[in-house]
This record gives structure tokens, sequence and C-alpha cells, in this order.
């Protein structure tokens, strides 16, 4: 063994190592202050509710302000909507601004509304009670690099908006973003200006007709209502990348979505099978042969590794660059795994059902400690030859342009339910729509698909 592969070992245990501690109270915090969403520019509300509140705290604030500015009353309907939002979501979660000069004076395609009011109209909503647990960040007042401040809204403002949780409701659901929906970054993921054409023109108004479809329905968990309003990010180009994103029930694991109601409906959710593998095959106008995540010198126990590195595989540029990627999601995957464990362990459900989903996860974590670095690459090399009539698109980041294929295939989707009036939120490659229309929803996914790559795919349900 190299001295190279003896270090990647020792990093490989120590993360799995680490990730079995408990957090400490400096980790503890750090999740805490973690806990946030960047104060978002771009909503709006017609709710009355929404009107009168805001109206009724910028009349309380204004004697505490410095200074006036035009855009006051846009800036406190901003800072309640953003409350509302974070209230709905998370109660403890706080929203971050920045405090520097002019940080929100430029304009620009992702930032049209720009304000210079809102360090201001904050210090005044603190002031008055609306706004609490105000942490200044580090170097907030200077260098754009540092930590942003952050807040998070009060019982106080959170009353003014509502007599009775029918009110609260009604003033979150009518909360519309409208800032740009169609994103493009660059490789090191930073937001990059570009013209419009045809294509950016056509996309964003066939997303416009998507989320206005869906915004007709209710999304909700637990009678708390979920953002759904979906955006497109694009990388490197309008060739790559182009998935549909969404900041509420994307965030959520499989199994919380799951009690996703619509129009207070149960959901299901419906996926394609081996779907990056399979288009590449299909690319080649080949069929995929079998169980895609599996390898004859390995058990049924090691799929969600194999899985994991095939995938990584796909998208790494480089055999290095996929095998020294493998160590860090198997340390997210074992985190996920500890706290699934322990939800079911606290719940003290000891069904046979909670049971054996106890022993899988165990199974499943004994699995992914287990491994080491020479495991990585031995795997890794194994599916290449297991996949060799697509082995020419392993490790040159073909993910971005898979990406692509499948977010047009979506869109496709997506276009076929908001004609049918069916609402329909996409996680990627998968799709979760009210459980009475399973059938409608699988039927627009096979066509769809045939469309764009002139194959048949495998449809599951989640």
């Amino acid at each position: 063994m190299s001295d190279n592969e003896q270090i990647d070992n020792e990093v490989l245990e120590h993360l799995l190592e680490l990730s079995k501690e408990a957090d400490t109270g400096v980790e503890k915090r750090a999740k805490e202050y973690n806990n946030f969403r960047a104060l978002n520019l771009n909503l709006s509300s017609d709710s009355p509710i929404v009107k009168k509140g805001s109206e009724a705290i910028l009349n309380d604030i204004q004697p505490k302000m410095k200074r006036k500015f035009r855009k006051d009353k846009f800036t406190v309907s901003l800072m309640c909507l953003n409350s509302l939002m974070c209230w709905n979501e998370d109660w403890n979660r706080y929203i971050t601004y920045g405090r520097k000069s002019g940080y929100y004076k430029s304009s620009s395609r992702y930032n049209p509304s720009s304000i210079s009011s809102v360090i201001d109209v904050v210090d005044a909503m603190i002031e008055c009670g609306y706004l609490e647990d105000h942490i200044k960040g580090v170097n907030a007042y200077g260098d754009l690099g540092g930590k942003l401040s952050k807040f998070r809204p009060s019982e106080k403002l959170i009353n003014v908006f509502g007599e009775s949780d029918g009110d609260l409701k009604a003033a979150v659901s009518s909360i519309r973003p409208h800032g740009e929906t169609i994103i493009l970054r660059d490789a090191e993921g930073n937001k990059i200006e570009y013209n419009d054409n045809r294509q950016t023109n056509r996309v964003r108004k066939n997303l416009e007709i998507i989320n206005k479809a869906n915004g007709k329905a209710l999304l909700e968990l637990g009678g708390e209502v979920i953002n759904g309003r979906l955006h497109r990010v694009f990388r490197g180009g309008f060739d790559k990348g182009g998935r549909f994103y969404c900041s509420g029930y994307q965030m959520m694991a499989p199994e919380v979505r799951a009690r996703l109601t619509i129009n207070n409906e149960p959901v299901v959710e419906c996926d394609f099978s081996n779907h990056h593998i399979r288009m590449l095959y299909h690319r080649e106008k080949i069929n995929a042969p079998g169980d895609l995540y599996s390898l004859e010198s390995y058990g049924a126990k090691y799929r969600p590794l194999i899985k994991m590195i095939l995938l990584i595989s796909i998208n790494a540029s480089s055999f290095d660059n996929a095998c020294r990627a493998v160590p860090g999601r198997i340390r997210k995957r074992i985190n996920k795994l500890f706290q699934k464990a322990e939800e079911l362990k606290s719940n003290g459900n000891e069904t046979a059902l909670s049971l054996q989903a106890i022993n899988k996860i165990e199974q499943e974590l004994a699995m992914f400690e287990s491994v080491n670095y020479d495991d990585i690459k031995g795997i890794a090399m194994a599916l290449k030859g297991r996949h060799e009539a697509i082995s020419s698109f392993f490790f040159t980041g073909e993910g971005n342009t898979l990406q692509n294929l499948d977010a047009s295939i979506t869109e496709v989707i997506l276009l076929d339910m908001a004609k049918q009036k069916i609402p329909c939120y996409p996680e990627h490659d998968s799709y979760i729509v009210p459980a009475r229309y399973e059938a409608e929803l699988k039927d627009a996914m096979s066509k769809s698909y045939f469309e764009i790559m002139e194959n048949y795919s495998e449809i599951e349900t989640k």
C-alpha cells in the first residue's frame, strides 16, 4: 500500500469515528446558528392581513427610526413576509442579513429590489420588540466575506398577523416570491449575469405556467403551509444542469415528504428507477441490463454503497476525484442513519415494523463502517467494467449534461400535469401528486421520458 493510500484510509477511518461522537456544546451552538434562511428581497403578498399588519408595525416603529427612506413601507413589508415564512418553517430559524453600508443597494437580475433602509428598519423593529435574538456577524460592517448578522421574529410580530391560526395560515399562504427563477451559476457555484434569448424566455414562460398551476394548490405538512414554488439552476451554460429546485419540500427526507398533503389529500411519490445510468444506456441505444446498482462480487447489502460510488463516478471529472469524494458522502450517510435510528428508538415504538427498520439501519451502518479506501477504488473500477457499454462516460463530469436531460423530462411532465390541472411537485427524478392521480402521473412520466430519450424507463412508487 502506498503512503497516499495509507493516508486516505486513515482519513476515512477518522471521518467515520467523528460521525459517532456526540455534539459538543460548541457544535450544538454552531448547529443552532447555522439554522437560517437568507433575507429574501423578492417576496410579495396581496393579503389584506399582511398589508394591515405591516402598516401597523411601520406606524409603531417610525418614531424610533433615525432616518426615513422612500422604501420604508416596502422594507417593513419584506421583514414581515420573511418573518412569517421563517416562523412557518421553524420557530427557531434565524434570518441572516448584511449590515455593511450599501449591501442592498446594488441592483442586478438576481436582486432587482434594491433597498437602502434595511439596517434602520431592523434596528427599529428590534427596539420595538418585533425582532429578537439579534446576533451581529463577525466583520459584518466591513469584509463582505464575514458572517452575516441574524435575527428571529418575536411572538409580538407573529401576533400582529393572526388572531387565529386561520389568519396566520392565510397570511403565509399568500406569500409569493417574485425574483428571477432562471439562475445561471459558474463552476464554483456563483451566480452570473446573462442576456435573455429565445431559450431563456421559453424556459421562464414554461416555469411560470408550472408555478401558477401549482400555486393554486395548498401544500402542507401537519397543517403548516410548505413553499412549493420552483426555480431552475443551470451550471456553466444553458445546456448543463437546469434542474428544478424548491427551498420547501425538497429539504425534507423521503419519509417526511410522504406525510405531505395537497389540498388536504394524501400524496404519492413516483420515481424513475436507476435514472441517470439508464439514460446513459438509452443515449447509446442500448437497453439497460437488470439492476444497475449491483455487482456480482458484492452482496445485496452493499447496494447503497455501490449506488453512491456509481453516481459519483459519473459526476466526477477523474478517477481520483471520484474516490476522494466518497468518504465525505459516506460520513453524511452515516450521520443520517444515526439520526433515523435515534428517532425510531426515541419514539418508543416497538412494533415489528419499527424494529425491522432499526435492524435494517444498523446493518447498513455496519456495512458503511467496514469500508476502506481500497474498497472504494475497487468498486469504482469494477463498476466501470460492469458497465463497459457506457464506460466512456465514467470520470468525465457527464452528470451535468444528464441533469440537463432529466430536467427536460421534468419540464414536459410538469407541463402535462399543469394542463390536466393536477398539482405536481418534482424532487429531481421523482414527483409528488395527490394519491388519486398516481395513474395520471405515471402515464405522464412514461410519455415524457420517451419523448426525450426515445426509449422506455422503469417507474416505481416510493
